[in-house]
């Protein structure tokens, strides 16, 4: 038998050789990708561990908060924000116990209403989470590719009271199918010609009683498909710059109660589950330099108007508005103030669940975050979330 010439050898070396460096290269840019999107190296055993075992069987969640966790209830107290095209994400974060998800794309996956349903067995203590979309309508309606359009603010306010009720009714009975419980939404900030959340047509008029009436409206349809609301951005950030970009500062609090508090207030009256703290600076209600979601003389404010059941949630602290101007601080640092503060509920982005669960726990450990203050907050949440039927 002829033995192979020499060129035959370098050949089949070079090819191999290029075999292997493109699998290097593709498992290279594969592992890279998923150390920038935040995935560690053992993540991959978690994604099995998710799959391979179920929660065991409990009963029912004890009332006594003596008897839970500091971690527990740290984690009970986050709203995390996570792409509704990643069932395992999902999965992972409903098996960690925390309140609520907030779904955080356009893109929902295929099957998105067996996805919620699985995901909600996974929850420890038999509670189940608060699961929320962004459906303001208009430029932010996460779940329009399943359900269709809800029109904008801007479109709706132009509308009666009545059409906005049924229009919202007959969206909101679409969500709930889908399994969805919560709505980041209404906007009731007033519409200031110029500004962000004009511009993208997130508001309904710029006047406080017609903005008032569209949002109890908005609110009332949806809670008779059965979807909590959130009406956002207290304490009114109509005139504010983007607070995702910057540190803003809005009218002083005695302008604010003539105007843009004006629909907040008539939100809560007509039974408004929960209201969400927006990242802006106002005088004589902040303390100085500091956004009303970390404040506390803002929060003490805020919970006289609404009582002790309202549940008062902080929009994303990873927006640069969360920081004090000229002093940024880390993400689960601003968790630890906003809770100091007087909020229930933090919405954080996914990535940082981890670190905030384990910032907020040591807080209350040491006592930095008053453990009575964080069972009270649980409290408020879990009295919403038996009366949404949230508690196996």
């Amino acid at each position: 038998m002829a033995k192979p010439k020499p060129q035959t050898y370098m050949r089949i070396v070079r090819w191999f050789l290029i075999v292997v460096a493109i699998l290097l290269l593709v498992y290279g840019t594969i592992f890279g990708m998923l150390l920038l999107l935040g995935y560690q190296p053992d993540t991959f055993e978690r994604f099995a561990q998710i799959f391979a075992s179920q929660p065991e069987e409990e009963g029912p969640p004890p009332r006594d908060l003596s008897e839970w966790t500091d971690e527990e209830l740290a984690a009970q107290m986050l709203i995390v924000m996570s792409p509704s095209y990643d069932p395992v994400g999902l999965y992972m974060l409903a098996r960690i116990g925390v309140g609520g998800i907030l779904l955080s794309s356009d893109e929902p996956y295929d099957n998105i209403a067996a996805v919620i349903k699985e995901v909600q067995g996974q929850t420890p203590r038999n509670i189940r989470m608060f699961i929320a979309s962004d459906e303001e309508g208009g430029e932010l309606e996460r779940m329009q590719r399943k359900i269709g359009e809800l029109p904008s603010a801007k479109t709706m306010g132009t509308w009666k009271p009545e059409r906005i009720r049924d229009a919202t009714f007959e969206y909101g009975r679409e969500l709930h199918d889908l399994g969805i419980n919560l709505v980041a939404a209404p906007v009731a900030d007033l519409a200031v010609p110029g500004t962000y959340m004009t511009e993208h047509g997130r508001t309904f008029s710029d006047d406080p009683q017609t903005v008032a009436d569209c949002v109890v409206a908005w609110s009332d349809g949806m809670r008779a498909a059965g979807i909590a609301v959130m009406p956002k951005h207290w304490p009114g950030i109509g005139s504010a710059r983007d607070t995702h970009l910057v540190v803003t500062t809005v009218p002083s609090r005695e302008a604010l109660e003539k105007a843009e508090m004006v629909p907040f207030i008539a939100a809560l009256e007509s039974g408004a589950e929960m209201i969400m703290v927006g990242h802006v600076v106002a005088s004589d209600l902040t303390e100085p330099n500091t956004p009303a979601s970390i404040s506390p003389s803002a929060m003490a404010y805020l919970r006289e108007k609404a009582g002790e059941d309202v549940i008062i949630v902080v929009d994303e602290v990873g927006m640069e508005g969360a920081n004090t101007t000229g002093m940024p601080r880390p993400i689960d640092e601003a968790v630890i103030q906003s809770a100091i503060a007087g909020a229930d509920l933090v919405m954080i982005g996914a990535l940082v669940t981890e670190d905030s669960i384990a910032s907020l726990t040591k807080a209350i450990a040491d006592g930095r975050f008053d453990r009575m203050q964080a069972e009270d907050s649980v409290r408020r949440i879990l009295r919403l979330k038996e009366q949404m039927g949230l508690m196996r």
